[in-house]
């Protein structure tokens, strides 16, 4: 919370398009993750300490941006967007109040980073809060339909929160990406056939354009 915002005076910012064609800046809000993967590097690269910002520190950031650049359009680069649901509940809070009180001048925002946690969790209201925020996607780390080899990687979550996490999305037109995995340690024959009914009950969300690839 200490550090300087971040300056992009010497930037080219016109050439630094992001997704539907916004020009976009990065955020990073967090550092390390909450989780331990058996196959993921973020805990060694990063430390086993998960530290983030406040979320009001974060919003205060973002206007300071979209003012000064006169650009809206911003993306995480966390390993996690939703590492503290109470940091993440005052973003998405201050955000929504900022929204409602520029109708005009409203701020977007997507996630690289985004945990599945299961299903029930995270709250109804709370997605659609997310929707109020400006939240236009986010990336999940999915990995595989199955709920032995999602144990065997320590993910501490469900294929029922994927189920969750999509219909939610859906409903405030918010787009995910999914991440896959094939061929980890634990998987077997059942299991990656269990990761082959997941993408087909996830093919209706890319129909409707809710989960924009995978």
């Amino acid at each position: 919370n200490e550090f300087p915002f971040a300056n992009f005076d010497d930037f080219r910012l016109k050439e630094y398009e992001g997704q539907d064609g916004y020009i976009q800046l990065p955020i990073f809000s967090s550092k390390g993750c909450v989780r331990n993967c058996d196959f993921c590097d973020v805990n060694s690269v990063q430390g086993h300490k998960y530290r983030f910002r406040t979320g009001k520190n974060i919003v205060s950031e973002i206007i300071y941006l979209s003012e000064k650049y006169k650009i809206n359009d911003f993306l995480f680069l966390d390993s996690l967007a939703n590492g503290n649901l109470k940091n993440l509940r005052e973003m998405v809070q201050t955000l929504a109040d900022y929204n409602e009180a520029h109708p005009d001048n409203k701020i977007r925002w997507n996630a690289s980073g985004w945990i599945c946690r299961p299903a029930g969790q995270i709250k109804p209201e709370f997605y659609d809060l997310m929707g109020k925020s400006g939240l236009q996607s986010v990336t999940i780390g999915i990995e595989t339909g199955s709920n032995n080899v999602l144990e065997a990687m320590r993910k501490k979550t469900n294929v029922e929160g994927v189920y969750w996490d999509a219909e939610n999305f859906k409903r405030n037109n918010i787009k995910f990406i999914a991440l896959m995995m094939v061929g980890h340690w634990a998987e077997t024959w059942e299991d990656f056939l269990d990761t082959c009914v997941l993408m087909f009950n996830l093919s209706k969300y890319a129909r409707s354009g809710t989960l924009s690839s995978a």
